[in-house]
């Protein structure tokens, strides 16, 4: 099905286009002032908190580390259909 030039296809497709464009640059916007936001709390937090020479401190990111790895696998693996969650 062909349309002539300057139909209602044409300009309902770009409408998406336009929709599509705000929404990703709104959506990268919000990311970069959440991971500003985060990374000053991270700075000020520092100051804020007890010096710890506690191992429980000093293993904490990489447990952290270990468990978001554990759940990417185990997303994966349920994604493959290799795993039933």
């Amino acid at each position: 099905m062909s349309f002539g030039a300057g139909s209602a296809a044409e300009f309902g497709g770009a409408r998406r286009i336009g929709l599509g464009l705000t929404l990703l640059v709104s959506f990268s916007l919000g990311l970069a002032l959440v991971l500003v936001a985060i990374g000053i709390a991270a700075v000020y937090g520092k100051k804020v908190l007890p010096k710890s020479e506690s191992a429980a401190f000093r293993y904490l990111p990489v447990a952290s580390a270990a468990l978001i790895t554990v759940i990417g696998v185990a997303m994966t693996a349920a994604a493959m259909g290799v795993v039933r969650l």
